[in-house]
């Protein structure tokens, strides 16, 4: 995930019909396995895994809160050895090993075929075709079931439960997680129609924006009955789509009803804080601004049914001053 915001919104990877998911995994013609499809075809499993591997946070999150624990994840970069907040209580680093984080091109592959996983579930590692390949040469493994960062958490929920056999548990999850983001907006009824920017910052004097309507965190913020930002959607160049960069003579475009924005440390918020540029948007001089820290930011970027309470928890102070307004 993650050394600078480019990494962060790798790492940080709503609600669209929980259905969709039906499409994409199936009983093997032999009816002793299940095949799941994926941006790169299809991944065959047979029996049900007992030694998983987790290679992004947006598959270990639904593996523990059904209760299969993997033998390895990656751990929290912010962390210091610890796992991500949320998952505290149900990863436990004595069990699971906790990998460095990890990108296409920083994926050691020796030390995933040292935990003799049976089935990989790697994400966005997994991209690209050749180093989806050299994993399922090890194990069948799952990368990401749509290009770009849009699978919905929902997807990779019931995904993962089919994957794991434990596809009625994971449709129960959805159902109940669904239902308290529905409860969590019921009494901020103004909140709908109101428009919203997502950004990280990782750079003195660069914002990068999640301007892609499709990416996980806009979908989650839609949710919520937020609209994305116009001025950004879409239109901002980077990767897939999904992120921008603008610099500071370009802030303007974040100037909407809610800006959330995650800096990767204190010292690049203080610096954005106090430049002119950032002071004379309306959206700061309302408060209308929800500072995430690295950590929260991810969570947001990696929408899951055992991060969703997490994440409303760091909106929800911004989120009432907004529906109050």
């Amino acid at each position: 995930m993650v050394a600078r915001w480019r990494a962060v919104l790798a790492a940080l990877v709503v609600l669209a019909s929980a259905g969709c998911s039906a499409d994409r995994t199936e009983h093997a013609a032999s009816g002793s396995g299940v095949v799941i499809e994926h941006q790169h075809g299809r991944t065959t499993i047979e029996g049900r895994p007992r030694r998983v591997v987790t290679l992004v946070p947006s598959f270990t999150d639904p593996a523990l809160a059904l209760g299969a624990a993997p033998v390895a994840a990656p751990g929290n970069p912010y962390g210091r050895g610890r796992p991500y907040a949320w998952q505290r209580g149900r990863l436990d680093p004595a069990k699971t090993k906790l990998l460095p984080v990890v990108s296409a091109a920083t994926l050691n592959v020796e030390s995933i075929a040292a935990q003799r996983p049976d089935l990989i579930l790697a994400g966005f590692v997994a991209s690209d075709k050749a180093v989806y390949q050299r994993l399922s040469a090890i194990a069948p493994t799952i990368p990401m079931l749509r290009r770009g960062f849009t699978d919905t958490w929902q997807d990779v929920t019931l995904v993962t439960g089919r994957a794991l056999g434990r596809e009625a548990e994971a449709r129960t999850l959805v159902a109940e997680s669904e239902r308290k983001l529905r409860a969590s907006v019921a009494g901020l009824p103004r909140l709908k129609g109101r428009t919203v920017t997502f950004a990280g910052l990782s750079s003195p004097g660069l914002v990068a924006v999640v301007s892609d309507p499709q990416d996980a965190a806009n979908r989650l913020l839609s949710a919520l009955s937020l609209s994305l930002n116009p001025s950004v959607r879409g239109n901002l160049a980077g990767n897939a789509g999904v992120q921008g960069q603008i610099g500071m003579e370009r802030l303007r475009l974040l100037d909407r009803d809610l800006l959330v924005i995650a800096p990767f440390n204190d010292g690049l918020r203080t610096a954005l804080e106090k430049s002119p540029q950032f002071q004379e948007l309306k959206v700061v001089r309302r408060g209308d601004v929800a500072w995430l820290n690295v950590e929260q930011g991810t969570a947001l970027r990696n929408p899951s049914a055992l991060n969703l309470g997490y994440t409303l928890d760091a909106l929800k102070p911004a989120l009432t001053r907004l529906a109050d307004r």
